[in-house]
């Protein structure tokens, strides 16, 4: 009975004492269970925004993608974030992901077991959780762990301040915002930098920073590699606003936002002020229509009907004297009017077009390409008949011009910007920063100054080295052609193009000056040297986004001051302006302000010998369409 009561004894005590048993740590937990447990923070702590969490697993082995590791999630999630160990990791953000392969700037890897984050919310409480899990993201039972935390709002939080104007001010049209930022960096697309809004937005535009900044105005954007005209980068702090409509109360907001575009809670700063009207000219626009779409390209028919493109819904638009409610007279389905300078812009009419009803235009269409074709009036305002003419122009983002106009030739001239490829555009094999003379039915004039015939060059092609033109006129005494091209925040042209000429972009923007050298490979004077170079008629500086082009005309009404000069608008500063020409029309002889207007596109002498101009103002989706005659 003794050595019975003994066997009991010891066999009770060997089951206390194995694995499983109710003896122990009595929690359940066998030794050699995978196990994590969050070292820092303490639950309940209040910590900086730069958090740092440490923690530690037991019986596991955090792997690499496609193996065991380690999950987490913010505040429930989604997204959950995975955490990985790889022989890059010391060096790779990619070692926190959400996508496998894609990393993410909420979170970054900081050591075998250390995470660090980035933009958490202040003063909101945070829960944190960590789990093991296996190969197929599947979690270890019992192996997570969770704290809840608060993120505190240190002195050195970000923030932005409005230096000038003040709140409340009376501001001049040509608006320069300058502002401060503390512990914030302005970066790069793809980093931290500043947003801003013009009476709430849509749409939001976003200011970085990089080193070419100083040349380039698609430091402002609005997508992504886009530039705007609507507002400048005028330094690493301060912003140059264009297009604003006069005596209207203007709410503009600043923010600081992170490499995701979130805004930075408490970072941001609103003013309100006023613009201006600008001073005046010798002349007056006055408003002939208003509450159009986005009226671009105009044109007038022997009997003063008046055709214009409305560049977003694809319209061609036609009013019967003297401006009355503007019609249909053609509606194109494939445009693609989703960026600044994409849409319905070209637009002319035959030379013939009393007897045959052509009417031809530019616009971007969905197939990838822009594209010219004309349309044939079939009956009183209503058009048909589209036929394509040429449907193999670049198109880009940006950059895709689109002016048309009858020479005095009867050849039609089609503008080609440089479509993202701007080194294609002094190369006279390609389309892209051009200028195209073709005729009617699409083919190229076998005069044309690099024809050649099948291969080799492209035949269409007429001028060489043009960045974005926006304006193109004919001279009525001379035949000149005449251009407005597009420099980059600074080094705008109004140039003589001659045929077969080479204005130089983008080895060369502006005068053969130096100014640009480094910015490619090839210096300006070097290339300025070394080329025939046509050097613009006018430069102007910092960027005023020139657009329509017109010179006016001995039948015109204006006075004999005015006659066979170069009017052209300024699209930002609001203005139009007149250059004076000289010897045998061909030099400037100054540059004067003839009248203010807010947004200015096309620009068109009317039958009854009155320049009439569209216009824009207000922001990139949305605008009071006007059409204005100068008087």
């Amino acid at each position: 009975m003794k050595t019975s009561l003994l066997l009991l004894a010891a066999l009770l005590f060997s089951l206390a004492c194995s694995p499983g048993g109710s003896g122990g740590g009595g929690n359940g937990t066998r030794a050699g269970t995978p196990k994590l447990t969050i070292v820092s923070p303490q639950h309940g702590a209040t910590v900086d925004p730069a958090l740092i969490v440490d923690f530690e697993v037991e019986n596991w082995v955090i792997g690499e993608e496609g193996e065991p590791h380690m999950a987490f999630t913010v505040n429930g999630g989604p997204p959950t974030y995975h955490f990985i160990n790889r022989p890059d990791c010391d060096d790779e953000g990619s070692c926190v992901y959400v996508t496998p392969g894609v990393h993410t700037h909420d979170v970054h890897w900081n050591g075998t077991g250390s995470i660090k984050f980035g933009t958490l919310v202040p003063d909101t409480p945070l829960e944190l959780r960590l789990v093991l899990v296996d190969a197929n993201d599947v979690e270890i039972p019992g192996s997570e762990d969770v704290i809840t935390i608060t993120i505190s709002s240190p002195a050195g939080a970000p923030k932005l301040t409005i230096v000038s104007p003040e709140h409340g001010a009376t501001v001049d049209p040509a608006l320069i915002v300058d502002f401060e930022v503390e512990n914030w960096v302005i970066g790069e697309e793809g980093e931290p930098h500043m947003a801003f809004t013009v009476n709430g937005g849509p749409p939001t535009y976003h200011f970085i920073n990089r080193p070419d900044c100083d040349d380039e105005g698609s430091c402002v954007y609005v997508t992504p590699g886009v530039h705007t005209h609507d507002v400048h980068w005028n330094g690493t702090g301060s912003i140059k606003f264009g297009t604003l409509v006069p005596d209207t109360p203007l709410e503009l907001r600043l923010v600081l936002v992170d490499a995701n575009d979130v805004e930075i809670p408490g970072s941001e700063d609103v003013i309100t002020i006023t613009i201006s009207s600008p001073p005046p000219g010798e002349l007056t626009a006055v408003q002939m229509i208003s509450g159009l779409d986005f009226p671009v390209a105009l044109a007038f028919t022997d009997d003063n009907r008046l055709f214009y493109n409305e560049r977003w819904t694809g319209r061609i638009m036609v009013m019967d004297p003297p401006f009355s409610t503007p019609q249909v007279f053609y509606q194109f389905t494939d445009v693609v009017a989703s960026t600044p300078e994409r849409g319905l812009f070209g637009l002319a009419l035959d030379p013939d077009f009393a007897t045959n009803g052509h009417l031809y235009v530019h616009y971007t269409a969905i197939n990838g390409f822009n594209t010219v074709k004309r349309v044939t009036e079939q009956s009183p305002n209503v058009g048909g008949n589209p036929t394509t003419l040429l449907d193999n122009l670049p198109q880009h983002l940006a950059h895709n011009g689109g002016i048309l106009r009858f020479g005095p030739d009867d050849k039609l001239y089609v503008t080609v910007g440089d479509a993202g490829d701007a080194v294609g555009s002094l190369d006279p094999t390609l389309m892209a920063g051009k200028v195209l003379r073709i005729n009617t039915d699409g083919s190229a004039p076998l005069d044309n100054p690099f024809y050649d015939g099948p291969g080799g060059n492209e035949d269409t092609v007429y001028v060489l080295g043009v960045k974005n033109a926006f304006g193109m006129a004919f001279h009525p005494e001379s035949g000149d052609l005449w251009l407005t091209d597009n420099g980059s925040a600074a080094q705008d042209e109004v140039n003589l193009a001659p045929a077969g000429g080479n204005l130089g972009w983008p080895y060369v923007q502006g005068y053969c000056d130096g100014i640009r050298d480094n910015w490619y490979s090839v210096g300006e004077m070097e290339y300025c040297n070394a080329n025939d170079v046509t050097e613009p008629v006018l430069e102007i500086s910092p960027s005023v986004a020139p657009t329509g082009v017109v010179a006016v005309s001995e039948d015109s009404v204006y006075s004999e001051a005015y006659h066979n000069n170069i009017w052209y608008v300024e699209y930002v500063s609001g203005s139009l302006k007149q250059v004076l020409l000289v010897n045998e029309l061909t030099e400037n002889g100054g540059v004067t302000t003839i009248a203010s207007l807010p947004g200015g596109l096309d620009m068109v002498e009317g039958p009854d010998g009155y320049i009439y101009v569209s216009a824009c103002a207000g922001g990139q989706t949305s605008c009071n369409g006007r059409i204005w005659r100068i008087e």
